[in-house]
């Protein structure tokens, strides 16, 4: 039987505050879909909501709310970001493989593939010169290809 870990709910203001707190942000980015929540594990953390529009492949706009008031603390839309976010978060989906959708999936799994592939080979082809060459220094003959 496992043993139960004392564990401490945190309550943000009962149910009704959190679906204020998830109207809150619906009203605050409309355009955006509510993606995920952080709950606070103190009192004094705020509710941490990420939205995602239509256009973006991860949710990068973020909403803080007070946990207890569902009041507005801070907002941030990535559809008004400076161009240089959009480069800057761009890195998430290429490193995720959400860039090209399943293509970049494949594109990736065959370099890993072929990767590993060169690096198992290279240690292959060291492991049997090395065992050649060490047969070589025992016996005292060398590869007729190679003598004069």
């Amino acid at each position: 039987m496992q043993e139960r870990r004392n564990t401490k709910a945190v309550t943000v203001g009962g149910i009704g505050q959190l679906q204020a707190s998830l109207q809150k942000a619906q009203q605050s980015l409309p355009q955006a879909r509510i993606s995920r929540l952080y709950f606070p594990q103190t009192a004094e953390q705020p509710l941490l909501i990420r939205m995602q529009y239509p256009s973006e492949k991860a949710p990068f706009s973020y909403i803080w709310l007070d946990a207890g008031s569902a009041e507005l603390l801070t907002l941030y839309d990535s559809a008004r970001a400076p161009a240089a976010n959009d480069w800057w978060d761009f890195k998430y989906a290429f490193h995720s493989g959400l860039w090209l959708g399943k293509l970049t999936v494949w594109l990736w799994l065959l370099l890993v593939i072929g990767l590993s592939f060169l690096v198992l080979s290279g240690y292959y082809l060291y492991f049997k010169r090395r065992s050649n060459n060490k047969k070589t220094a025992t016996t005292g003959k060398a590869d007729a290809a190679v003598q004069p």
